[in-house]
């Protein structure tokens, strides 16, 4: 009989020691998720909070707007930026920009200044939306036999000619200075920018056409050109020392030919002999 006691005893014993060690292992558990809790709590009150940003609206390009561009709706955005980096002379609305023109290249996301504006057009009456980029419009003297009968129209491609007079014990000559010009207008005809579309790789809108209603002039006495700021000089001081005709080139031709000058010595025609 005490054998049997004894054995009992024993398997109680163990019984209640893997009890203990349950409820041991539960009570760590416990005491582990309340302080982890407590230490979350405290850390989130040590740290101050974030402070507000102010914002403000502005515009902002949509997308990229080149120079000389009609602006329109939906070239336009309202974005909200922090109140720091907004730039002198922004806009808050984008109503009062439709129909302005943008002095300078936009870039996606910039903000839209007033220095980038420019003024309102009005029935397209400004040339300088036609003129291609790094050119000049410069208007040269014409007359109905100079210009091609009066036939020239604007959007034409010609060559200009000068003929210069006699002088001292030189020769009648003729030269062709500039090949390959385009005609922006012959006197008020002049051609009409094309709206430009949103192009998100920012490219060229220097895009121009003949008007449908253009008439041609015969009486016109200006030809206005489209040509670099040095041919612009050599035609406004040519056009004091010779007389200027223009030569009409069909559609696609662009090919510019070697060409020297032109006298009367090779038939026979000499200058008076000198005084």
């Amino acid at each position: 009989m005490a054998r049997i006691g004894s054995a009992v005893w024993q398997r109680s014993d163990r019984w209640i020691m893997a009890l203990a060690v349950v409820f041991a292992l539960i009570a760590a558990v416990l005491v582990f998720v309340v302080l982890s809790n407590s230490d979350d709590s405290t850390t989130s009150s040590d740290q101050p909070a974030a402070p507000a940003v102010n914002t403000v609206a502005v515009v902002t390009a949509a997308s990229d707007i080149p120079a000389r561009a009609r602006i329109t709706a939906d070239m336009l955005r309202v974005s909200a930026i922090p109140t720091d980096l907004a730039l002198t002379g922004t806009y808050s609305t984008s109503e009062s920009l439709a129909g302005l023109t943008a002095r300078y290249p936009i870039a996606q996301g910039e903000q839209v200044t007033t220095a980038k504006i420019g003024e309102e057009l009005k029935d397209d009456l400004s040339l300088s939306l036609v003129i291609p980029a790094g050119k000049r419009a410069i208007a040269i003297p014409v007359k109905e036999q100079t210009n091609v009968g009066g036939l020239v129209l604007p959007g034409d491609i010609v060559d200009v000619i000068a003929i210069f007079a006699e002088s001292g014990s030189s020769v009648d000559k003729a030269i062709t200075l500039l090949q390959n010009v385009e005609v922006l207008a012959v006197a008020q005809e002049k051609q009409e920018p094309i709206p430009p579309a949103v192009d998100p790789a920012g490219g060229s809108t220097d895009l121009a056409e003949t008007p449908s209603d253009v008439e041609q002039q015969p009486d016109a006495g200006t030809v206005t050109l489209a040509v670099t700021p040095d041919q612009a000089q050599l035609l406004a001081l040519t056009s004091q020392k010779a007389t200027l005709w223009l030569t009409l080139r069909a559609r696609g031709d662009a090919a510019n030919v070697e060409m020297g000058e032109t006298n009367l010595s090779g038939f026979g025609i000499v200058p008076p002999p000198e005084e």
